[in-house]
């Protein structure tokens, strides 16, 4: 379980690994957390759609952002986090329902989206709107059966 704060501070730690590990003993957990964090966002193997794998995270490597999200149909609850180190950018989405549609994205990672084009300054997309990674999403699914 964790809570939003949680989660920023986890973020906030992946951006910036090495205040973590100011006036840490040397050896100790936190001193050697900035090389953790380094082998963590190495993309390590090919995903889907613009998507590559890291430790724990998936990386888009058009965007240039790490994210992950999760969630439980049965708790009824999902989350998206996600950070942009290029841009020093950290969101957290977190929604008490659980919802997935076949080739769209889950409305915490439209959420997101939004976020994130606010922050960038661009205009908003309409919550309703596939994205580009929806409908390639959708023709792998189709195309799969």
């Amino acid at each position: 379980r964790s809570t939003a704060g949680d989660l920023v501070t986890y973020l906030e730690a992946n951006l910036h690994p090495d205040k973590v590990a100011t006036d840490a003993s040397a050896g100790s957990p936190s001193a050697t957390l900035p090389a953790a964090f380094v082998l963590a966002h190495k993309v390590r193997a090919d995903g889907f759609v613009n998507n590559k794998i890291a430790l724990a995270w998936w990386f888009n490597s058009q965007a240039g952002v790490f994210f992950h999200g999760g969630g439980s149909g049965f708790g009824g609850y999902s989350s998206h986090v996600q950070f942009n180190p290029a841009e020093d950018r950290a969101i957290v989405v977190l929604y008490n329902r659980f919802d997935s549609t076949l080739g769209q994205l889950r409305f915490v990672e439209r959420v997101a989206e939004n976020v994130d084009e606010l922050l960038s300054g661009n205009p908003t997309i309409p919550v309703d709107r596939m994205s580009d990674i929806d409908k390639a999403t959708l023709a792998d699914a189709k195309g799969a059966q």
